[in-house]
């Protein structure tokens, strides 16, 4: 039982990676429109959790989930990214800084640098670009 979930979220991870590298480059191509429309069409076949329900819930209601799952540092990261991404393809495309996901972007990180016992550069740097938005 161990192993296969150890597979399932190596599997996981992968499809979160390709994903991730997929929408990057549609943001660096400068389709924002696009990476936005593919990480809302899409975002359900690689997020550990319903993205319909997930951008309905709270930091601590996600936090609780992941805690009850078990989901590793990686997948955790991978979707404070996403939020965090869509944040700021919703703010090019609408002109508002997106509070919401923003939020949960920043309660994720900052509960990554808590949990993973490590101090990253990467993530403090994402924390204060969120707080400078959140202002």
């Amino acid at each position: 039982m161990l192993e296969y979930k150890k597979d399932y979220i190596e599997r996981m991870t992968e499809e979160m990676v390709y994903f991730l590298g997929k929408l990057m480059g549609m943001v660096n191509a400068g389709n924002n429109e696009e990476a936005l429309s593919y990480m809302q069409q899409r975002s359900n076949d690689v997020y550990p959790i319903d993205y319909t329900a997930l951008n309905g819930m709270s930091t601590d209601g996600i936090l609780t989930l992941i805690k009850e799952n078990n989901f590793n540092k990686k997948v955790v990261e991978m979707i404070a990214d996403l939020q965090l991404l869509e944040a700021q393809l919703m703010e090019k495309s609408t002109g508002n800084v997106q509070r919401k996901p923003l939020e949960r972007a920043r309660g994720l990180f900052m509960y990554l640098e808590v949990a993973s016992g490590e101090y990253s550069f990467e993530r403090q740097f994402k924390i204060e670009e969120i707080n400078l938005k959140l202002l």
